[in-house]
């Protein structure tokens, strides 16, 4: 485990020393931004071959959910992204992936087995395969709000697929702060839609 500290001032970076976790210091402000440079980090100093989770931390994860979302990799060698189902902190489902409809407008997918095929997952908790977070980069111009989207987008136009399935579930307390920032995220929905014109797919679903 590598810890990304994005600027807290909660003694984070105490905390993973005393543990031996390495911990990258990041400047805050941009999230995107600074998962490239995490990637960066293990692509230029570790040099890994292995799939990376991005999670928030406000995700509690199960004891063995690492070790059965690895086996998807395995067994369907044609996702590139992956995502377990989110519940809430109450129990209620969040979201088992999410389709997107031509407006850039979203809904939570419907689960009709094991696994399913998505338009994007989330950042909250997502596992990428070596050969995508080798070749596709977060893009900086979406500091928060569809960078996720931007990023599966990319992904899939490298012929992979973005896949959820609820054979593993994650709790997701989310964050309340987003919602006082609506009009970023309107500005973002407004910059995907004019990217995906020209370089990106078309969803699935549209």
């Amino acid at each position: 485990m590598i810890l990304a500290d994005d600027s807290s001032t909660d003694g984070t970076q105490a905390w993973a020393k005393e543990r031996g976790i390495p911990c990258i210091a990041l400047a805050g402000g941009n999230v995107s931004a600074n998962r490239q440079v995490a990637v960066e980090f293990l692509r230029d100093s570790l040099r890994w071959d292995a799939p990376i989770a991005f999670f928030d931390n406000d995700v509690v994860v199960s004891p063995d959910w690492w070790e059965r979302l690895q086996r998807v990799f395995v067994e369907e060698p044609q996702v590139g992204v992956f995502a377990p189902r989110k519940v809430y902190a109450s129990g209620e489902t969040q979201n088992v992936g999410n389709r997107l409809f031509l407006n850039g407008g979203s809904a939570p997918c419907k689960l009709e087995g094991r696994r399913v095929v998505v338009d994007y997952v989330e950042t909250a908790c997502m596992v990428v395969r070596p050969e995508v977070w080798r070749s596709v980069r977060w893009d900086a111009r979406f500091p928060l709000f569809y960078e996720d989207v931007d990023y599966c987008f990319q992904a899939r136009s490298k012929g992979f697929e973005v896949m959820a399935t609820a054979e593993v579930t994650v709790v997701h307390h989310a964050h309340t702060t987003s919602k006082a920032r609506s009009s970023e995220s309107e500005r973002n929905r407004m910059r995907f839609l004019e990217d995906r014109k020209s370089t990106r797919l078309n969803s699935s679903h549209t």
